[in-house]
């Protein structure tokens, strides 16, 4: 079977995308080892368009299935696991996309414990549809003409399901992630460090012409590359200011939020100053207590800081008893030294961290 120079360029394409995106585990130690689980979602937001590329080289590969029939099994099966494919990585994406922002494991198995019903509901198609190209390959040996008119309708009936719940599903993600974002910036006082649209905006194509019959534009595996390689390079941003023992933020976010918070106004903020003699209990014990919505930075070799909302001042002298507690439980030999810092009307978030002595 002869092969034409549009599938020798979408092949080479699809590889080289791969490799970029293979290149990302390579050259990043740092991200490569991290245990954070964004960091862990957004592997196997790599891991999927890896095999993503894969399946595309396969697929555009018809000299391996040595067929002429458009009706072939493999052929036809291999043209759809693209697309389950995409669904799945838009899936994952919206994972890190929550995970990075809220941080709380309980809330995604919660949100997300109904994810695998667009998958159960795609496996049945799937089934009924490897029964129907099996009955329209046996119809169709001695050409399309054989081919009835109840098959055929049914297999357009397919197609069209499978593709309607596909598109549905990714919709239904990234309308979740919009939303997600659309809440961290309503009710979050925090950069996000992280860009929808640098990931959005060529997956969205790279879905688009993946839809397409495949003799239109070639270009769905460089946009996954592309989406994956600008988001990595965005959110590598955020390693400069996380404490890699700790994984807390360090000192330098402080400086980084004193400047994003200079155009934005903050109100109703404390600062808890902890002390303690074994900075690996004060960790366990201020990651044990951490309020929500709060963040911690680590400063210096054993002192962290918890930025929050202001709770009240009987909240937050139950707080700073439960910090002792949750310490004393770790190591009784020795006290938590803990002193807060509660914003005035007057004070602006510079002002706050100055008088907190950073």
């Amino acid at each position: 079977m002869s092969v034409s120079m549009k599938t020798i360029i979408y092949i080479v394409m699809s590889a080289v995308s791969g490799v970029a995106i293979l290149l990302l585990f390579l050259l990043n130690r740092r991200f490569r080892i991290s245990k954070r689980k964004e960091d862990v979602f957004f592997r196997y937001l790599c891991a999927i368009e890896i095999v993503y590329c894969a399946t595309v080289i396969i697929k555009n590969m018809d000299w391996l299935f040595a067929t002429q029939n458009p009706f072939g099994f493999w052929p036809l099966v291999f043209s759809t696991v693209p697309q389950i494919l995409l669904v799945l990585s838009a899936q994952m994406w919206v994972l890190f996309v929550d995970y990075y922002i809220n941080g709380s494991m309980d809330e995604i198995k919660r949100r997300y414990r109904l994810f695998y019903i667009p998958y159960l509901f795609i496996l049945v198609i799937g089934i009924f549809g490897v029964l129907l190209l099996k009955r329209m390959e046996s119809e169709t040996v001695n050409g399309l003409e054989d081919v009835s008119v109840r098959s055929a309708a049914l297999f357009i009936l397919w197609l069209l399901t499978y593709y309607i719940v596909s598109v549905v599903t990714v919709v239904w993600y990234i309308v979740k992630a919009i939303k997600i974002v659309r809440y961290h910036k309503t009710e979050r006082d925090r950069p996000l460090l992280l860009r929808l649209d640098v990931f959005a905006i060529p997956w969205a194509v790279a879905y688009f012409f993946e839809l397409l019959p495949t003799t239109s534009v070639y270009i769905e595996p460089l946009c996954a590359a592309i989406s994956l390689i600008l988001t990595f390079y965005i959110i590598q941003k955020r390693y400069q200011y996380i404490d890699e023992e700790t994984q807390f933020y360090n000192e330098s976010f402080i400086d980084y939020l004193k400047k994003y918070f200079l155009s934005r106004k903050v109100n109703d903020v404390i600062l808890v100053s902890v002390r303690g003699k074994n900075a690996s209990d004060t960790a366990r014990a201020v990651s044990a207590c951490r309020p929500e919505k709060s963040m911690i930075f680590r400063i210096g070799e054993d002192t962290f800081l918890i930025m929050a909302h202001n709770p009240g001042e009987v909240a937050l002298r139950s707080f700073k008893e439960l910090l002792r507690a949750q310490y004393s439980a770790f190591d009784d030999s020795t006290a938590l030294d803990v002193e807060t810092f509660v914003q005035t009307k007057e004070e602006n978030f510079e002002e706050l961290v100055n008088r907190a002595g950073l």
